[in-house]
């Protein structure tokens, strides 16, 4: 079991003939099939029974009772709707069973029970799934689960989820983020694009997409020739409050109006709350136009965690708000988009807009280097003003803080540098990198 998905022609239809309340004919003799078989070829043809488990693996089906994150290292289905097989018997239903990121195997079945093409996808590990809800909203829609597991454990071997509407059902490895609305076309309905891979945070650009779409997040795939197909049916698109448990998934036009160190507050239209979430380790873009940026409150490019930060702050000094697009896993930002943020005029007297330096980064040892907005690294001349913030059990604390930093000479901050503790500088009102010490 791999995940692909094949056209097989049936010996007869009485090959699921044994399951016919489950099952029924379409217009275009197809059979809605819903379950999982063992099949045998005969001349091209195929027949078979349910799989209902054997040599030593059990099948346990059914709904879900909670959702399951990539993160989940448990799955548990509905107790009061769950069958489970051991080699066609039935015995006593187990619903809660084990997931593994390297030993169980993942697929998803979107488009179940429908007359479409099913999409599948495949992944080691758990994989996201959204279990049913009382309104129905944000849930896959007529999903059934089937796990097989070893006899004489509880240790998921292979889950298969398969859904008419299967939501929750996307990795980070199916997710990128079109950086801009595809408006550049390359031949018949073809356009050329940027990507960011949520994956590995990776941009490639000019890749070829199948048809006009909007900028924001979408699932994937691509064909023969390498042309992508952009669509946001398996996407998780975060309608309640993030906390720990929030993995792999999605939120747009988040309004972000507070932030502290690298915590920031936010919501969205569809619901979703951010609320002291932390994004020190998250991939930023800033995909606002020059013109754009020339009219805000900041106009620097946003490229890095410290400048976003600032961003937030001169947004809300100027009774405003930073509006960008998020992805969160394990309750943390790791991606961010920026499309807007306040109009008004820069503060030429704060942080690095107007300063001699662009980038700054904050070595594992506590020295700084700085560089110019062409990336060149350059000398920063005179005594700065500092500060050192440390990370406590709870909190971040500020434990050091003075106006005598010179590029070159001993840091200030030395002596409250300690192996294995975790920091970062603020030079003239520009916050930096969050590091480890060494």
């Amino acid at each position: 079991m791999d995940g692909s998905e094949v056209d097989l022609r049936l010996a007869d239809s009485d090959v699921i003939a044994d399951n016919d309340g489950d099952h029924s004919l379409a217009d275009d003799d197809f059979f809605y099939v819903n379950d999982l078989y063992i099949l045998e070829e005969d001349d091209d043809e195929y027949d078979g029974e349910a799989y209902r488990g054997q040599d030593g693996y059990s099948v346990t089906m059914g709904p879900l009772s909670d959702d399951v994150t990539s993160s989940s290292s448990t799955i548990r289905l509905d107790s009061a709707n769950t069958l489970t097989y051991d080699d066609e018997d039935e015995i006593d239903d187990v619903t809660c069973l084990y997931l593994d990121d390297e030993t169980t195997t993942s697929i998803g079945i979107d488009q179940a029970h429908t007359d479409d093409s099913l999409d599948v996808s495949f992944s080691t590990g758990p994989m996201a799934a959204k279990a049913y809800d009382a309104d129905g909203s944000g849930s896959s829609v007529d999903l059934t689960v089937f796990v097989i597991f070893k006899d004489d454990d509880r240790d998921a071997v292979y889950v298969v989820y398969a859904a008419e509407n299967l939501k929750g059902g996307a990795s980070s490895s199916d997710v990128v983020y079109l950086a801009d609305d595809a408006n550049n076309a390359v031949g018949s309905g073809n356009y050329e694009v940027d990507l960011y891979f949520m994956e590995d945070m990776s941009l490639v650009e000019d890749l070829t997409i199948d048809a006009k779409e909007d900028q924001g997040f979408y699932d994937y795939e691509v064909d023969e020739d390498g042309v992508y197909s952009l669509g946001t049916g398996s996407i998780e698109f975060i309608t309640g409050k993030v906390d720990d448990d929030t993995d792999d998934q999605a939120a747009e036009d988040v309004e972000f109006d507070e932030v502290r160190s690298y915590l920031a507050s936010g919501k969205n239209d569809d619901g979703a709350i951010f609320d002291a979430i932390s994004f020190a380790d998250a991939t930023v873009i800033d995909t606002r136009s020059s013109s754009d940026r020339s009219d805000d409150v900041y106009d620097n490019e946003i490229n890095t965690a410290s400048k976003l930060a600032t961003a937030i702050e001169r947004s809300v000094d100027a009774d405003g708000v930073l509006i960008a697009d998020v992805y969160v896993q394990d309750g943390e930002i790791v991606f961010v988009a920026v499309t807007d943020v306040a109009d008004g005029e820069p503060d030429e007297d704060e942080e690095n807009q107007n300063a001699d330096f662009d980038e700054v980064e904050l070595a594992k040892n506590g020295n700084l280097t700085f560089y110019d907005d062409d990336g060149d690294q350059i000398t920063l001349t005179g005594e700065h003003d500092w500060e050192l913030w440390w990370l406590s059990a709870s909190d971040w604390v500020r434990t050091g803080y003075g106006d005598d930093y010179v590029y070159g000479e001993d840091n200030p901050w030395k002596d409250e540098w300690d192996s294995g503790e975790r920091y970062y500088v603020v030079i003239d009102g520009v916050e930096f990198n969050i590091v480890t010490a060494d």
